[in-house]
Order: C-alpha cells, then structure tokens, then sequence
C-alpha cells in the first residue's frame, strides 16, 4: 500500500476534497509494474499527473458523480466532499450503466470503422471486451485486460480476442505503434503506458502488450483514431471482419439481460 509519507503529501495537497485508491491496485491486480492511481473528488486539475515517480503514484482529478464502484475502491481521506457522491453503492446499476455505454462506444466505433480504417473496428472490439467484463461484474483494467478477458473463458470473449488478432502486430512493428499511441495521450498516461510496453515487451508478454495497446486506443476519440489509422497503415477491414466485429456486439448486448 501507500506509504505514510505519500498519505501525508496527499492531506497536505488534497486536504480539502476525497481521495480514494481506484484502478487495479485497488482491485487486487496490480503488480511491481501497476501504478497506484488515486482519485481526486472534486479535481483540483482537468488532467491525471504523477504526483510521486519513486513510488508510483497517479492522480485521476474527479468532477462528475458515481465514477466508481464503492466495493471496487479503498479510501484514503474524506473531507467536506462526501464520498458517496463519487462512487457508487448499486453494483447492478452501476454495472450496467457501463456495459450499455461501452456497448454504444462500440458501436459508434464500428460504424466509423468503414470509412475510418481498421483503428475504429480495433477499438470497437476493446470497446466491447469492456462491455463484456461489466456484465461478468468486473472492471476492465487496462494493463491486465487480456487477462481479464481470456478468464472469462466464453464464445464472445474468445471471439473478441480473435477478432482483434493481437498476435499480428509483435516485435518492432508494436513498439512503434506504441510510440505513436503514447504521443496522443496525456503527459501521465502517456509516461505510464511507454513504461508498461517496454516492461511487457521486455519479459516476453507481446500479446499482453498488444492487448494494452488496443485498449489504450479504444479510448481515444474519433480524430485521433482515423489520424493514428493512416499512420499505423492500418488500412480499412474486411468485410468479413466488419461482419465478425457486429456479430461479437449484438451477442454481447444479448447477454445484458444476464446481469441481475
């Protein structure tokens, strides 16, 4: 966990708002690589910065209400800021409410993939492996999201993993996809993604890497997207594939109905 000193640089810095532990530290899937990511309610700043380098700490700045789920955080301080407006309490509600808007990202996706290029239908795919993981009540972790995926162990997310063919962009060819990813995000996200590629590259977890890779680009917008497109020489996908990606989408909205 956090040390006493970070505890005590984040009252003195963040005395007057909520902060709580979030991401896969939080979750119980972080490893000597994870970051400890640390919401902010209200934010301070519009944009995440590392506050300690030497021990791995990110703040994620928080305006808007029930970003999170309670059981999926650990609380570091309250303050006048009540900490039940930022999180919240109804996993059902809370579940759902991310499945249907990973779904419809998915399909917005998909949909800008004909004309976009292939980045829209990788993205589609990242976009409903989330979906995926918010009906199996469990919180995508971007780092740790094939993991999450391949234990899902059913048709769609075994479908979802194939149809994102993570083992076609290995070796070089990621490391400079990566880069050009890395340079679309924010100077933190930006500095924790570079580090996490090369550690999973490193250690021979290409297909982790790749994983990351995609799932990182699934969350960026729609120009970034068709510009990082042309310059990945993605090109546009199949019509086999298209069909493939639609598929794996009504299938997975199907199973909303599972979530009670």
């Amino acid at each position: 966990m956090l040390s006493v000193d970070t505890l005590n640089q984040l009252r003195d810095i963040y005395g007057d708002r909520t902060a709580f532990l979030v991401g896969c530290m939080a979750l119980g899937l972080g490893d000597d690589t994870c970051y400890y990511d640390v919401a902010v309610y209200p934010g301070a700043e519009t944009a995440k910065r590392i506050l300690n380098l030497k021990e791995k700490v990110v703040v994620i700045p928080l305006n808007s209400r029930k970003e999170f789920l309670k059981e999926n955080t650990v609380l570091i301080h309250t303050s006048s800021f009540d900490y039940q407006y930022a999180v919240e309490h109804d996993p059902i509600k809370y579940y759902r409410k991310k499945a249907l808007a990973a779904l419809k990202k998915a399909m917005e996706n998909y949909l800008l993939s004909k004309n976009g290029g292939s980045s829209f239908l990788k993205a589609s795919i990242m976009n409903t492996v989330d979906a995926l993981l918010f009906i199996n009540k469990t919180e995508p972790a971007s780092s740790h999201v094939f993991k999450q995926v391949s234990e899902l162990n059913n048709q769609e997310s075994s479908s979802a993993i194939d149809a994102a063919k993570l083992d076609e962009n290995l070796g070089s060819l990621l490391n400079a996809r990566a880069n050009m990813v890395s340079k679309e995000l924010g100077p933190a996200d930006s500095a924790v993604f570079s580090e996490k590629i090369s550690r999973f590259m490193t250690e021979n977890r290409q297909v982790e890497a790749s994983a990351y890779l995609y799932h990182k680009l699934s969350q960026l917008p729609g120009d970034e997207l068709a510009m990082l497109n042309q310059r990945m020489k993605l090109g546009f996908p199949s019509e086999k594939d298209t069909k493939n990606v639609l598929s794996i989408i009504k299938k997975t909205s199907d199973k909303l109905s599972t979530l009670v």
